[in-house]
């Protein structure tokens, strides 16, 4: 895949304009073009009229102009040209359409904030990052907004631009794999975003820690047969596995021209990998998730949930119900392959 075209979906609140940093340092880095879009709907209160539909788009085509204003102004230490971005106002589309939209506008990528809370080990995202998440054949780089004190307005985050104060992306993105040819589906962007950034690549694969059998006696449960030797031998094991399995991963990588580091380690994957991305000062972290709609949540996996809780960084999802497979029969030979 290639990354020629980012989107950035508006609906005239701070919380998604705090998309535009990130998404606005990433198309200067890439030499990308933006596409701003927004879906105008009418209100209860409206009436569907010639005329109150012409209002309602004037209106969003004016806010993303400003929009377009601000980040291609003097102001904005980006430099952005105007040429690289566009705008677009979609009426009456349900969210989910999006993703569609985005793929007929020959777009790569989706960056938006969404404001995560966990609940019932689940991430709960903003109607509009779920919807889009749930149907997105494209990649999708999720900011969470941890409160919403967080939340700038637009010409404060200009301002942010102007000082330096975003920094420069994609130095170091770390790809959760956990040896599964669907976790490997998150591959090819952080490839395609690695070579265009000169970036270097952190594999990580966090082993589960070791848990003994249980048998059951009718509603009683007992540990069977526990051993501490045979615990330590199989936690070894798994990690022996791991080793090698990132081993071949990452030599695939580096036969690409890459610059790839592998790492293995033991304990709860969530933590382990927000932990890893904080020590590491990660730019980005990059995530395979399953996205399912289930009573109006984005349910993840609950690797990808715990993730988007513990860490405040730009999060990359592939959704691996709907993204195209790759060509290969096993992730070992899609990575030394070319085909991406």
């Amino acid at each position: 895949m290639e990354l020629h075209t980012i989107v950035v979906p508006l609906d005239g609140s701070a919380l998604a304009e705090m998309a535009l940093p990130f998404a606005t340092n990433l198309a200067k880095n890439l030499d990308a073009e933006i596409l701003l879009l927004r879906s105008a709907k009418p209100d209860a209160l409206h009436q569907h009229t010639a005329e109150s539909e012409l209002e309602i788009i004037n209106t969003a085509e004016a806010y993303l102009g400003q929009v377009r204003e601000a980040i291609t102004g003097p102001v904005a230490v980006t430099s952005i040209e105007p040429a690289k971005v566009r705008t677009l106002v979609i009426y009456k589309e349900p969210m989910h359409e999006l993703p569609e939209i985005a793929v007929f506008e020959k777009a790569d990528l989706i960056v938006m904030t969404t404001h995560g809370r966990t609940g019932l080990s689940r991430v709960v995202l903003g109607s509009a990052a779920s919807t889009i998440l749930q149907h997105s054949t494209l990649p999708v780089v999720l900011i969470r907004a941890a409160a919403l004190n967080e939340v700038q307005p637009l010409q404060e985050i200009v301002t942010d631009l102007a000082n330096g104060e975003i920094p420069e992306g994609g130095e170091r993105m770390v790809v959760t794999l956990d040896g599964s040819t669907e976790a490997e589906l998150a591959l090819p962007p952080a490839i395609e975003l690695a070579h265009r950034l000169n970036a270097t690549i952190y594999l990580l694969r966090v082993v589960p820690p070791y848990m003994p059998l249980y048998v059951y006696y009718g509603d009683v449960g007992a540990p069977y047969q526990y051993d501490e030797k045979v615990a330590v031998q199989e936690a070894a094991n798994r990690r022996e596995i791991a080793n090698k399995y990132l081993d071949t991963m990452r030599d695939g990588l580096i036969e690409q021209g890459l610059k790839c580091v592998k790492l293995v380690r033991e304990g709860l994957p969530g933590p382990v990998i927000a932990g890893y991305a904080q020590v590491l000062q990660a730019s980005m972290l990059v995530v395979a998730t399953h996205a399912r709609n289930t009573a109006g949540r984005v349910l993840l996996g609950s690797v990808a949930d715990e993730v988007m809780h513990l860490s405040n960084l730009p999060v990359l999802m592939v959704n691996t119900r709907l993204c195209p497979k790759l060509p290969v029969q096993t992730g070992l030979a899609a990575v030394a392959s070319k085909s991406f």
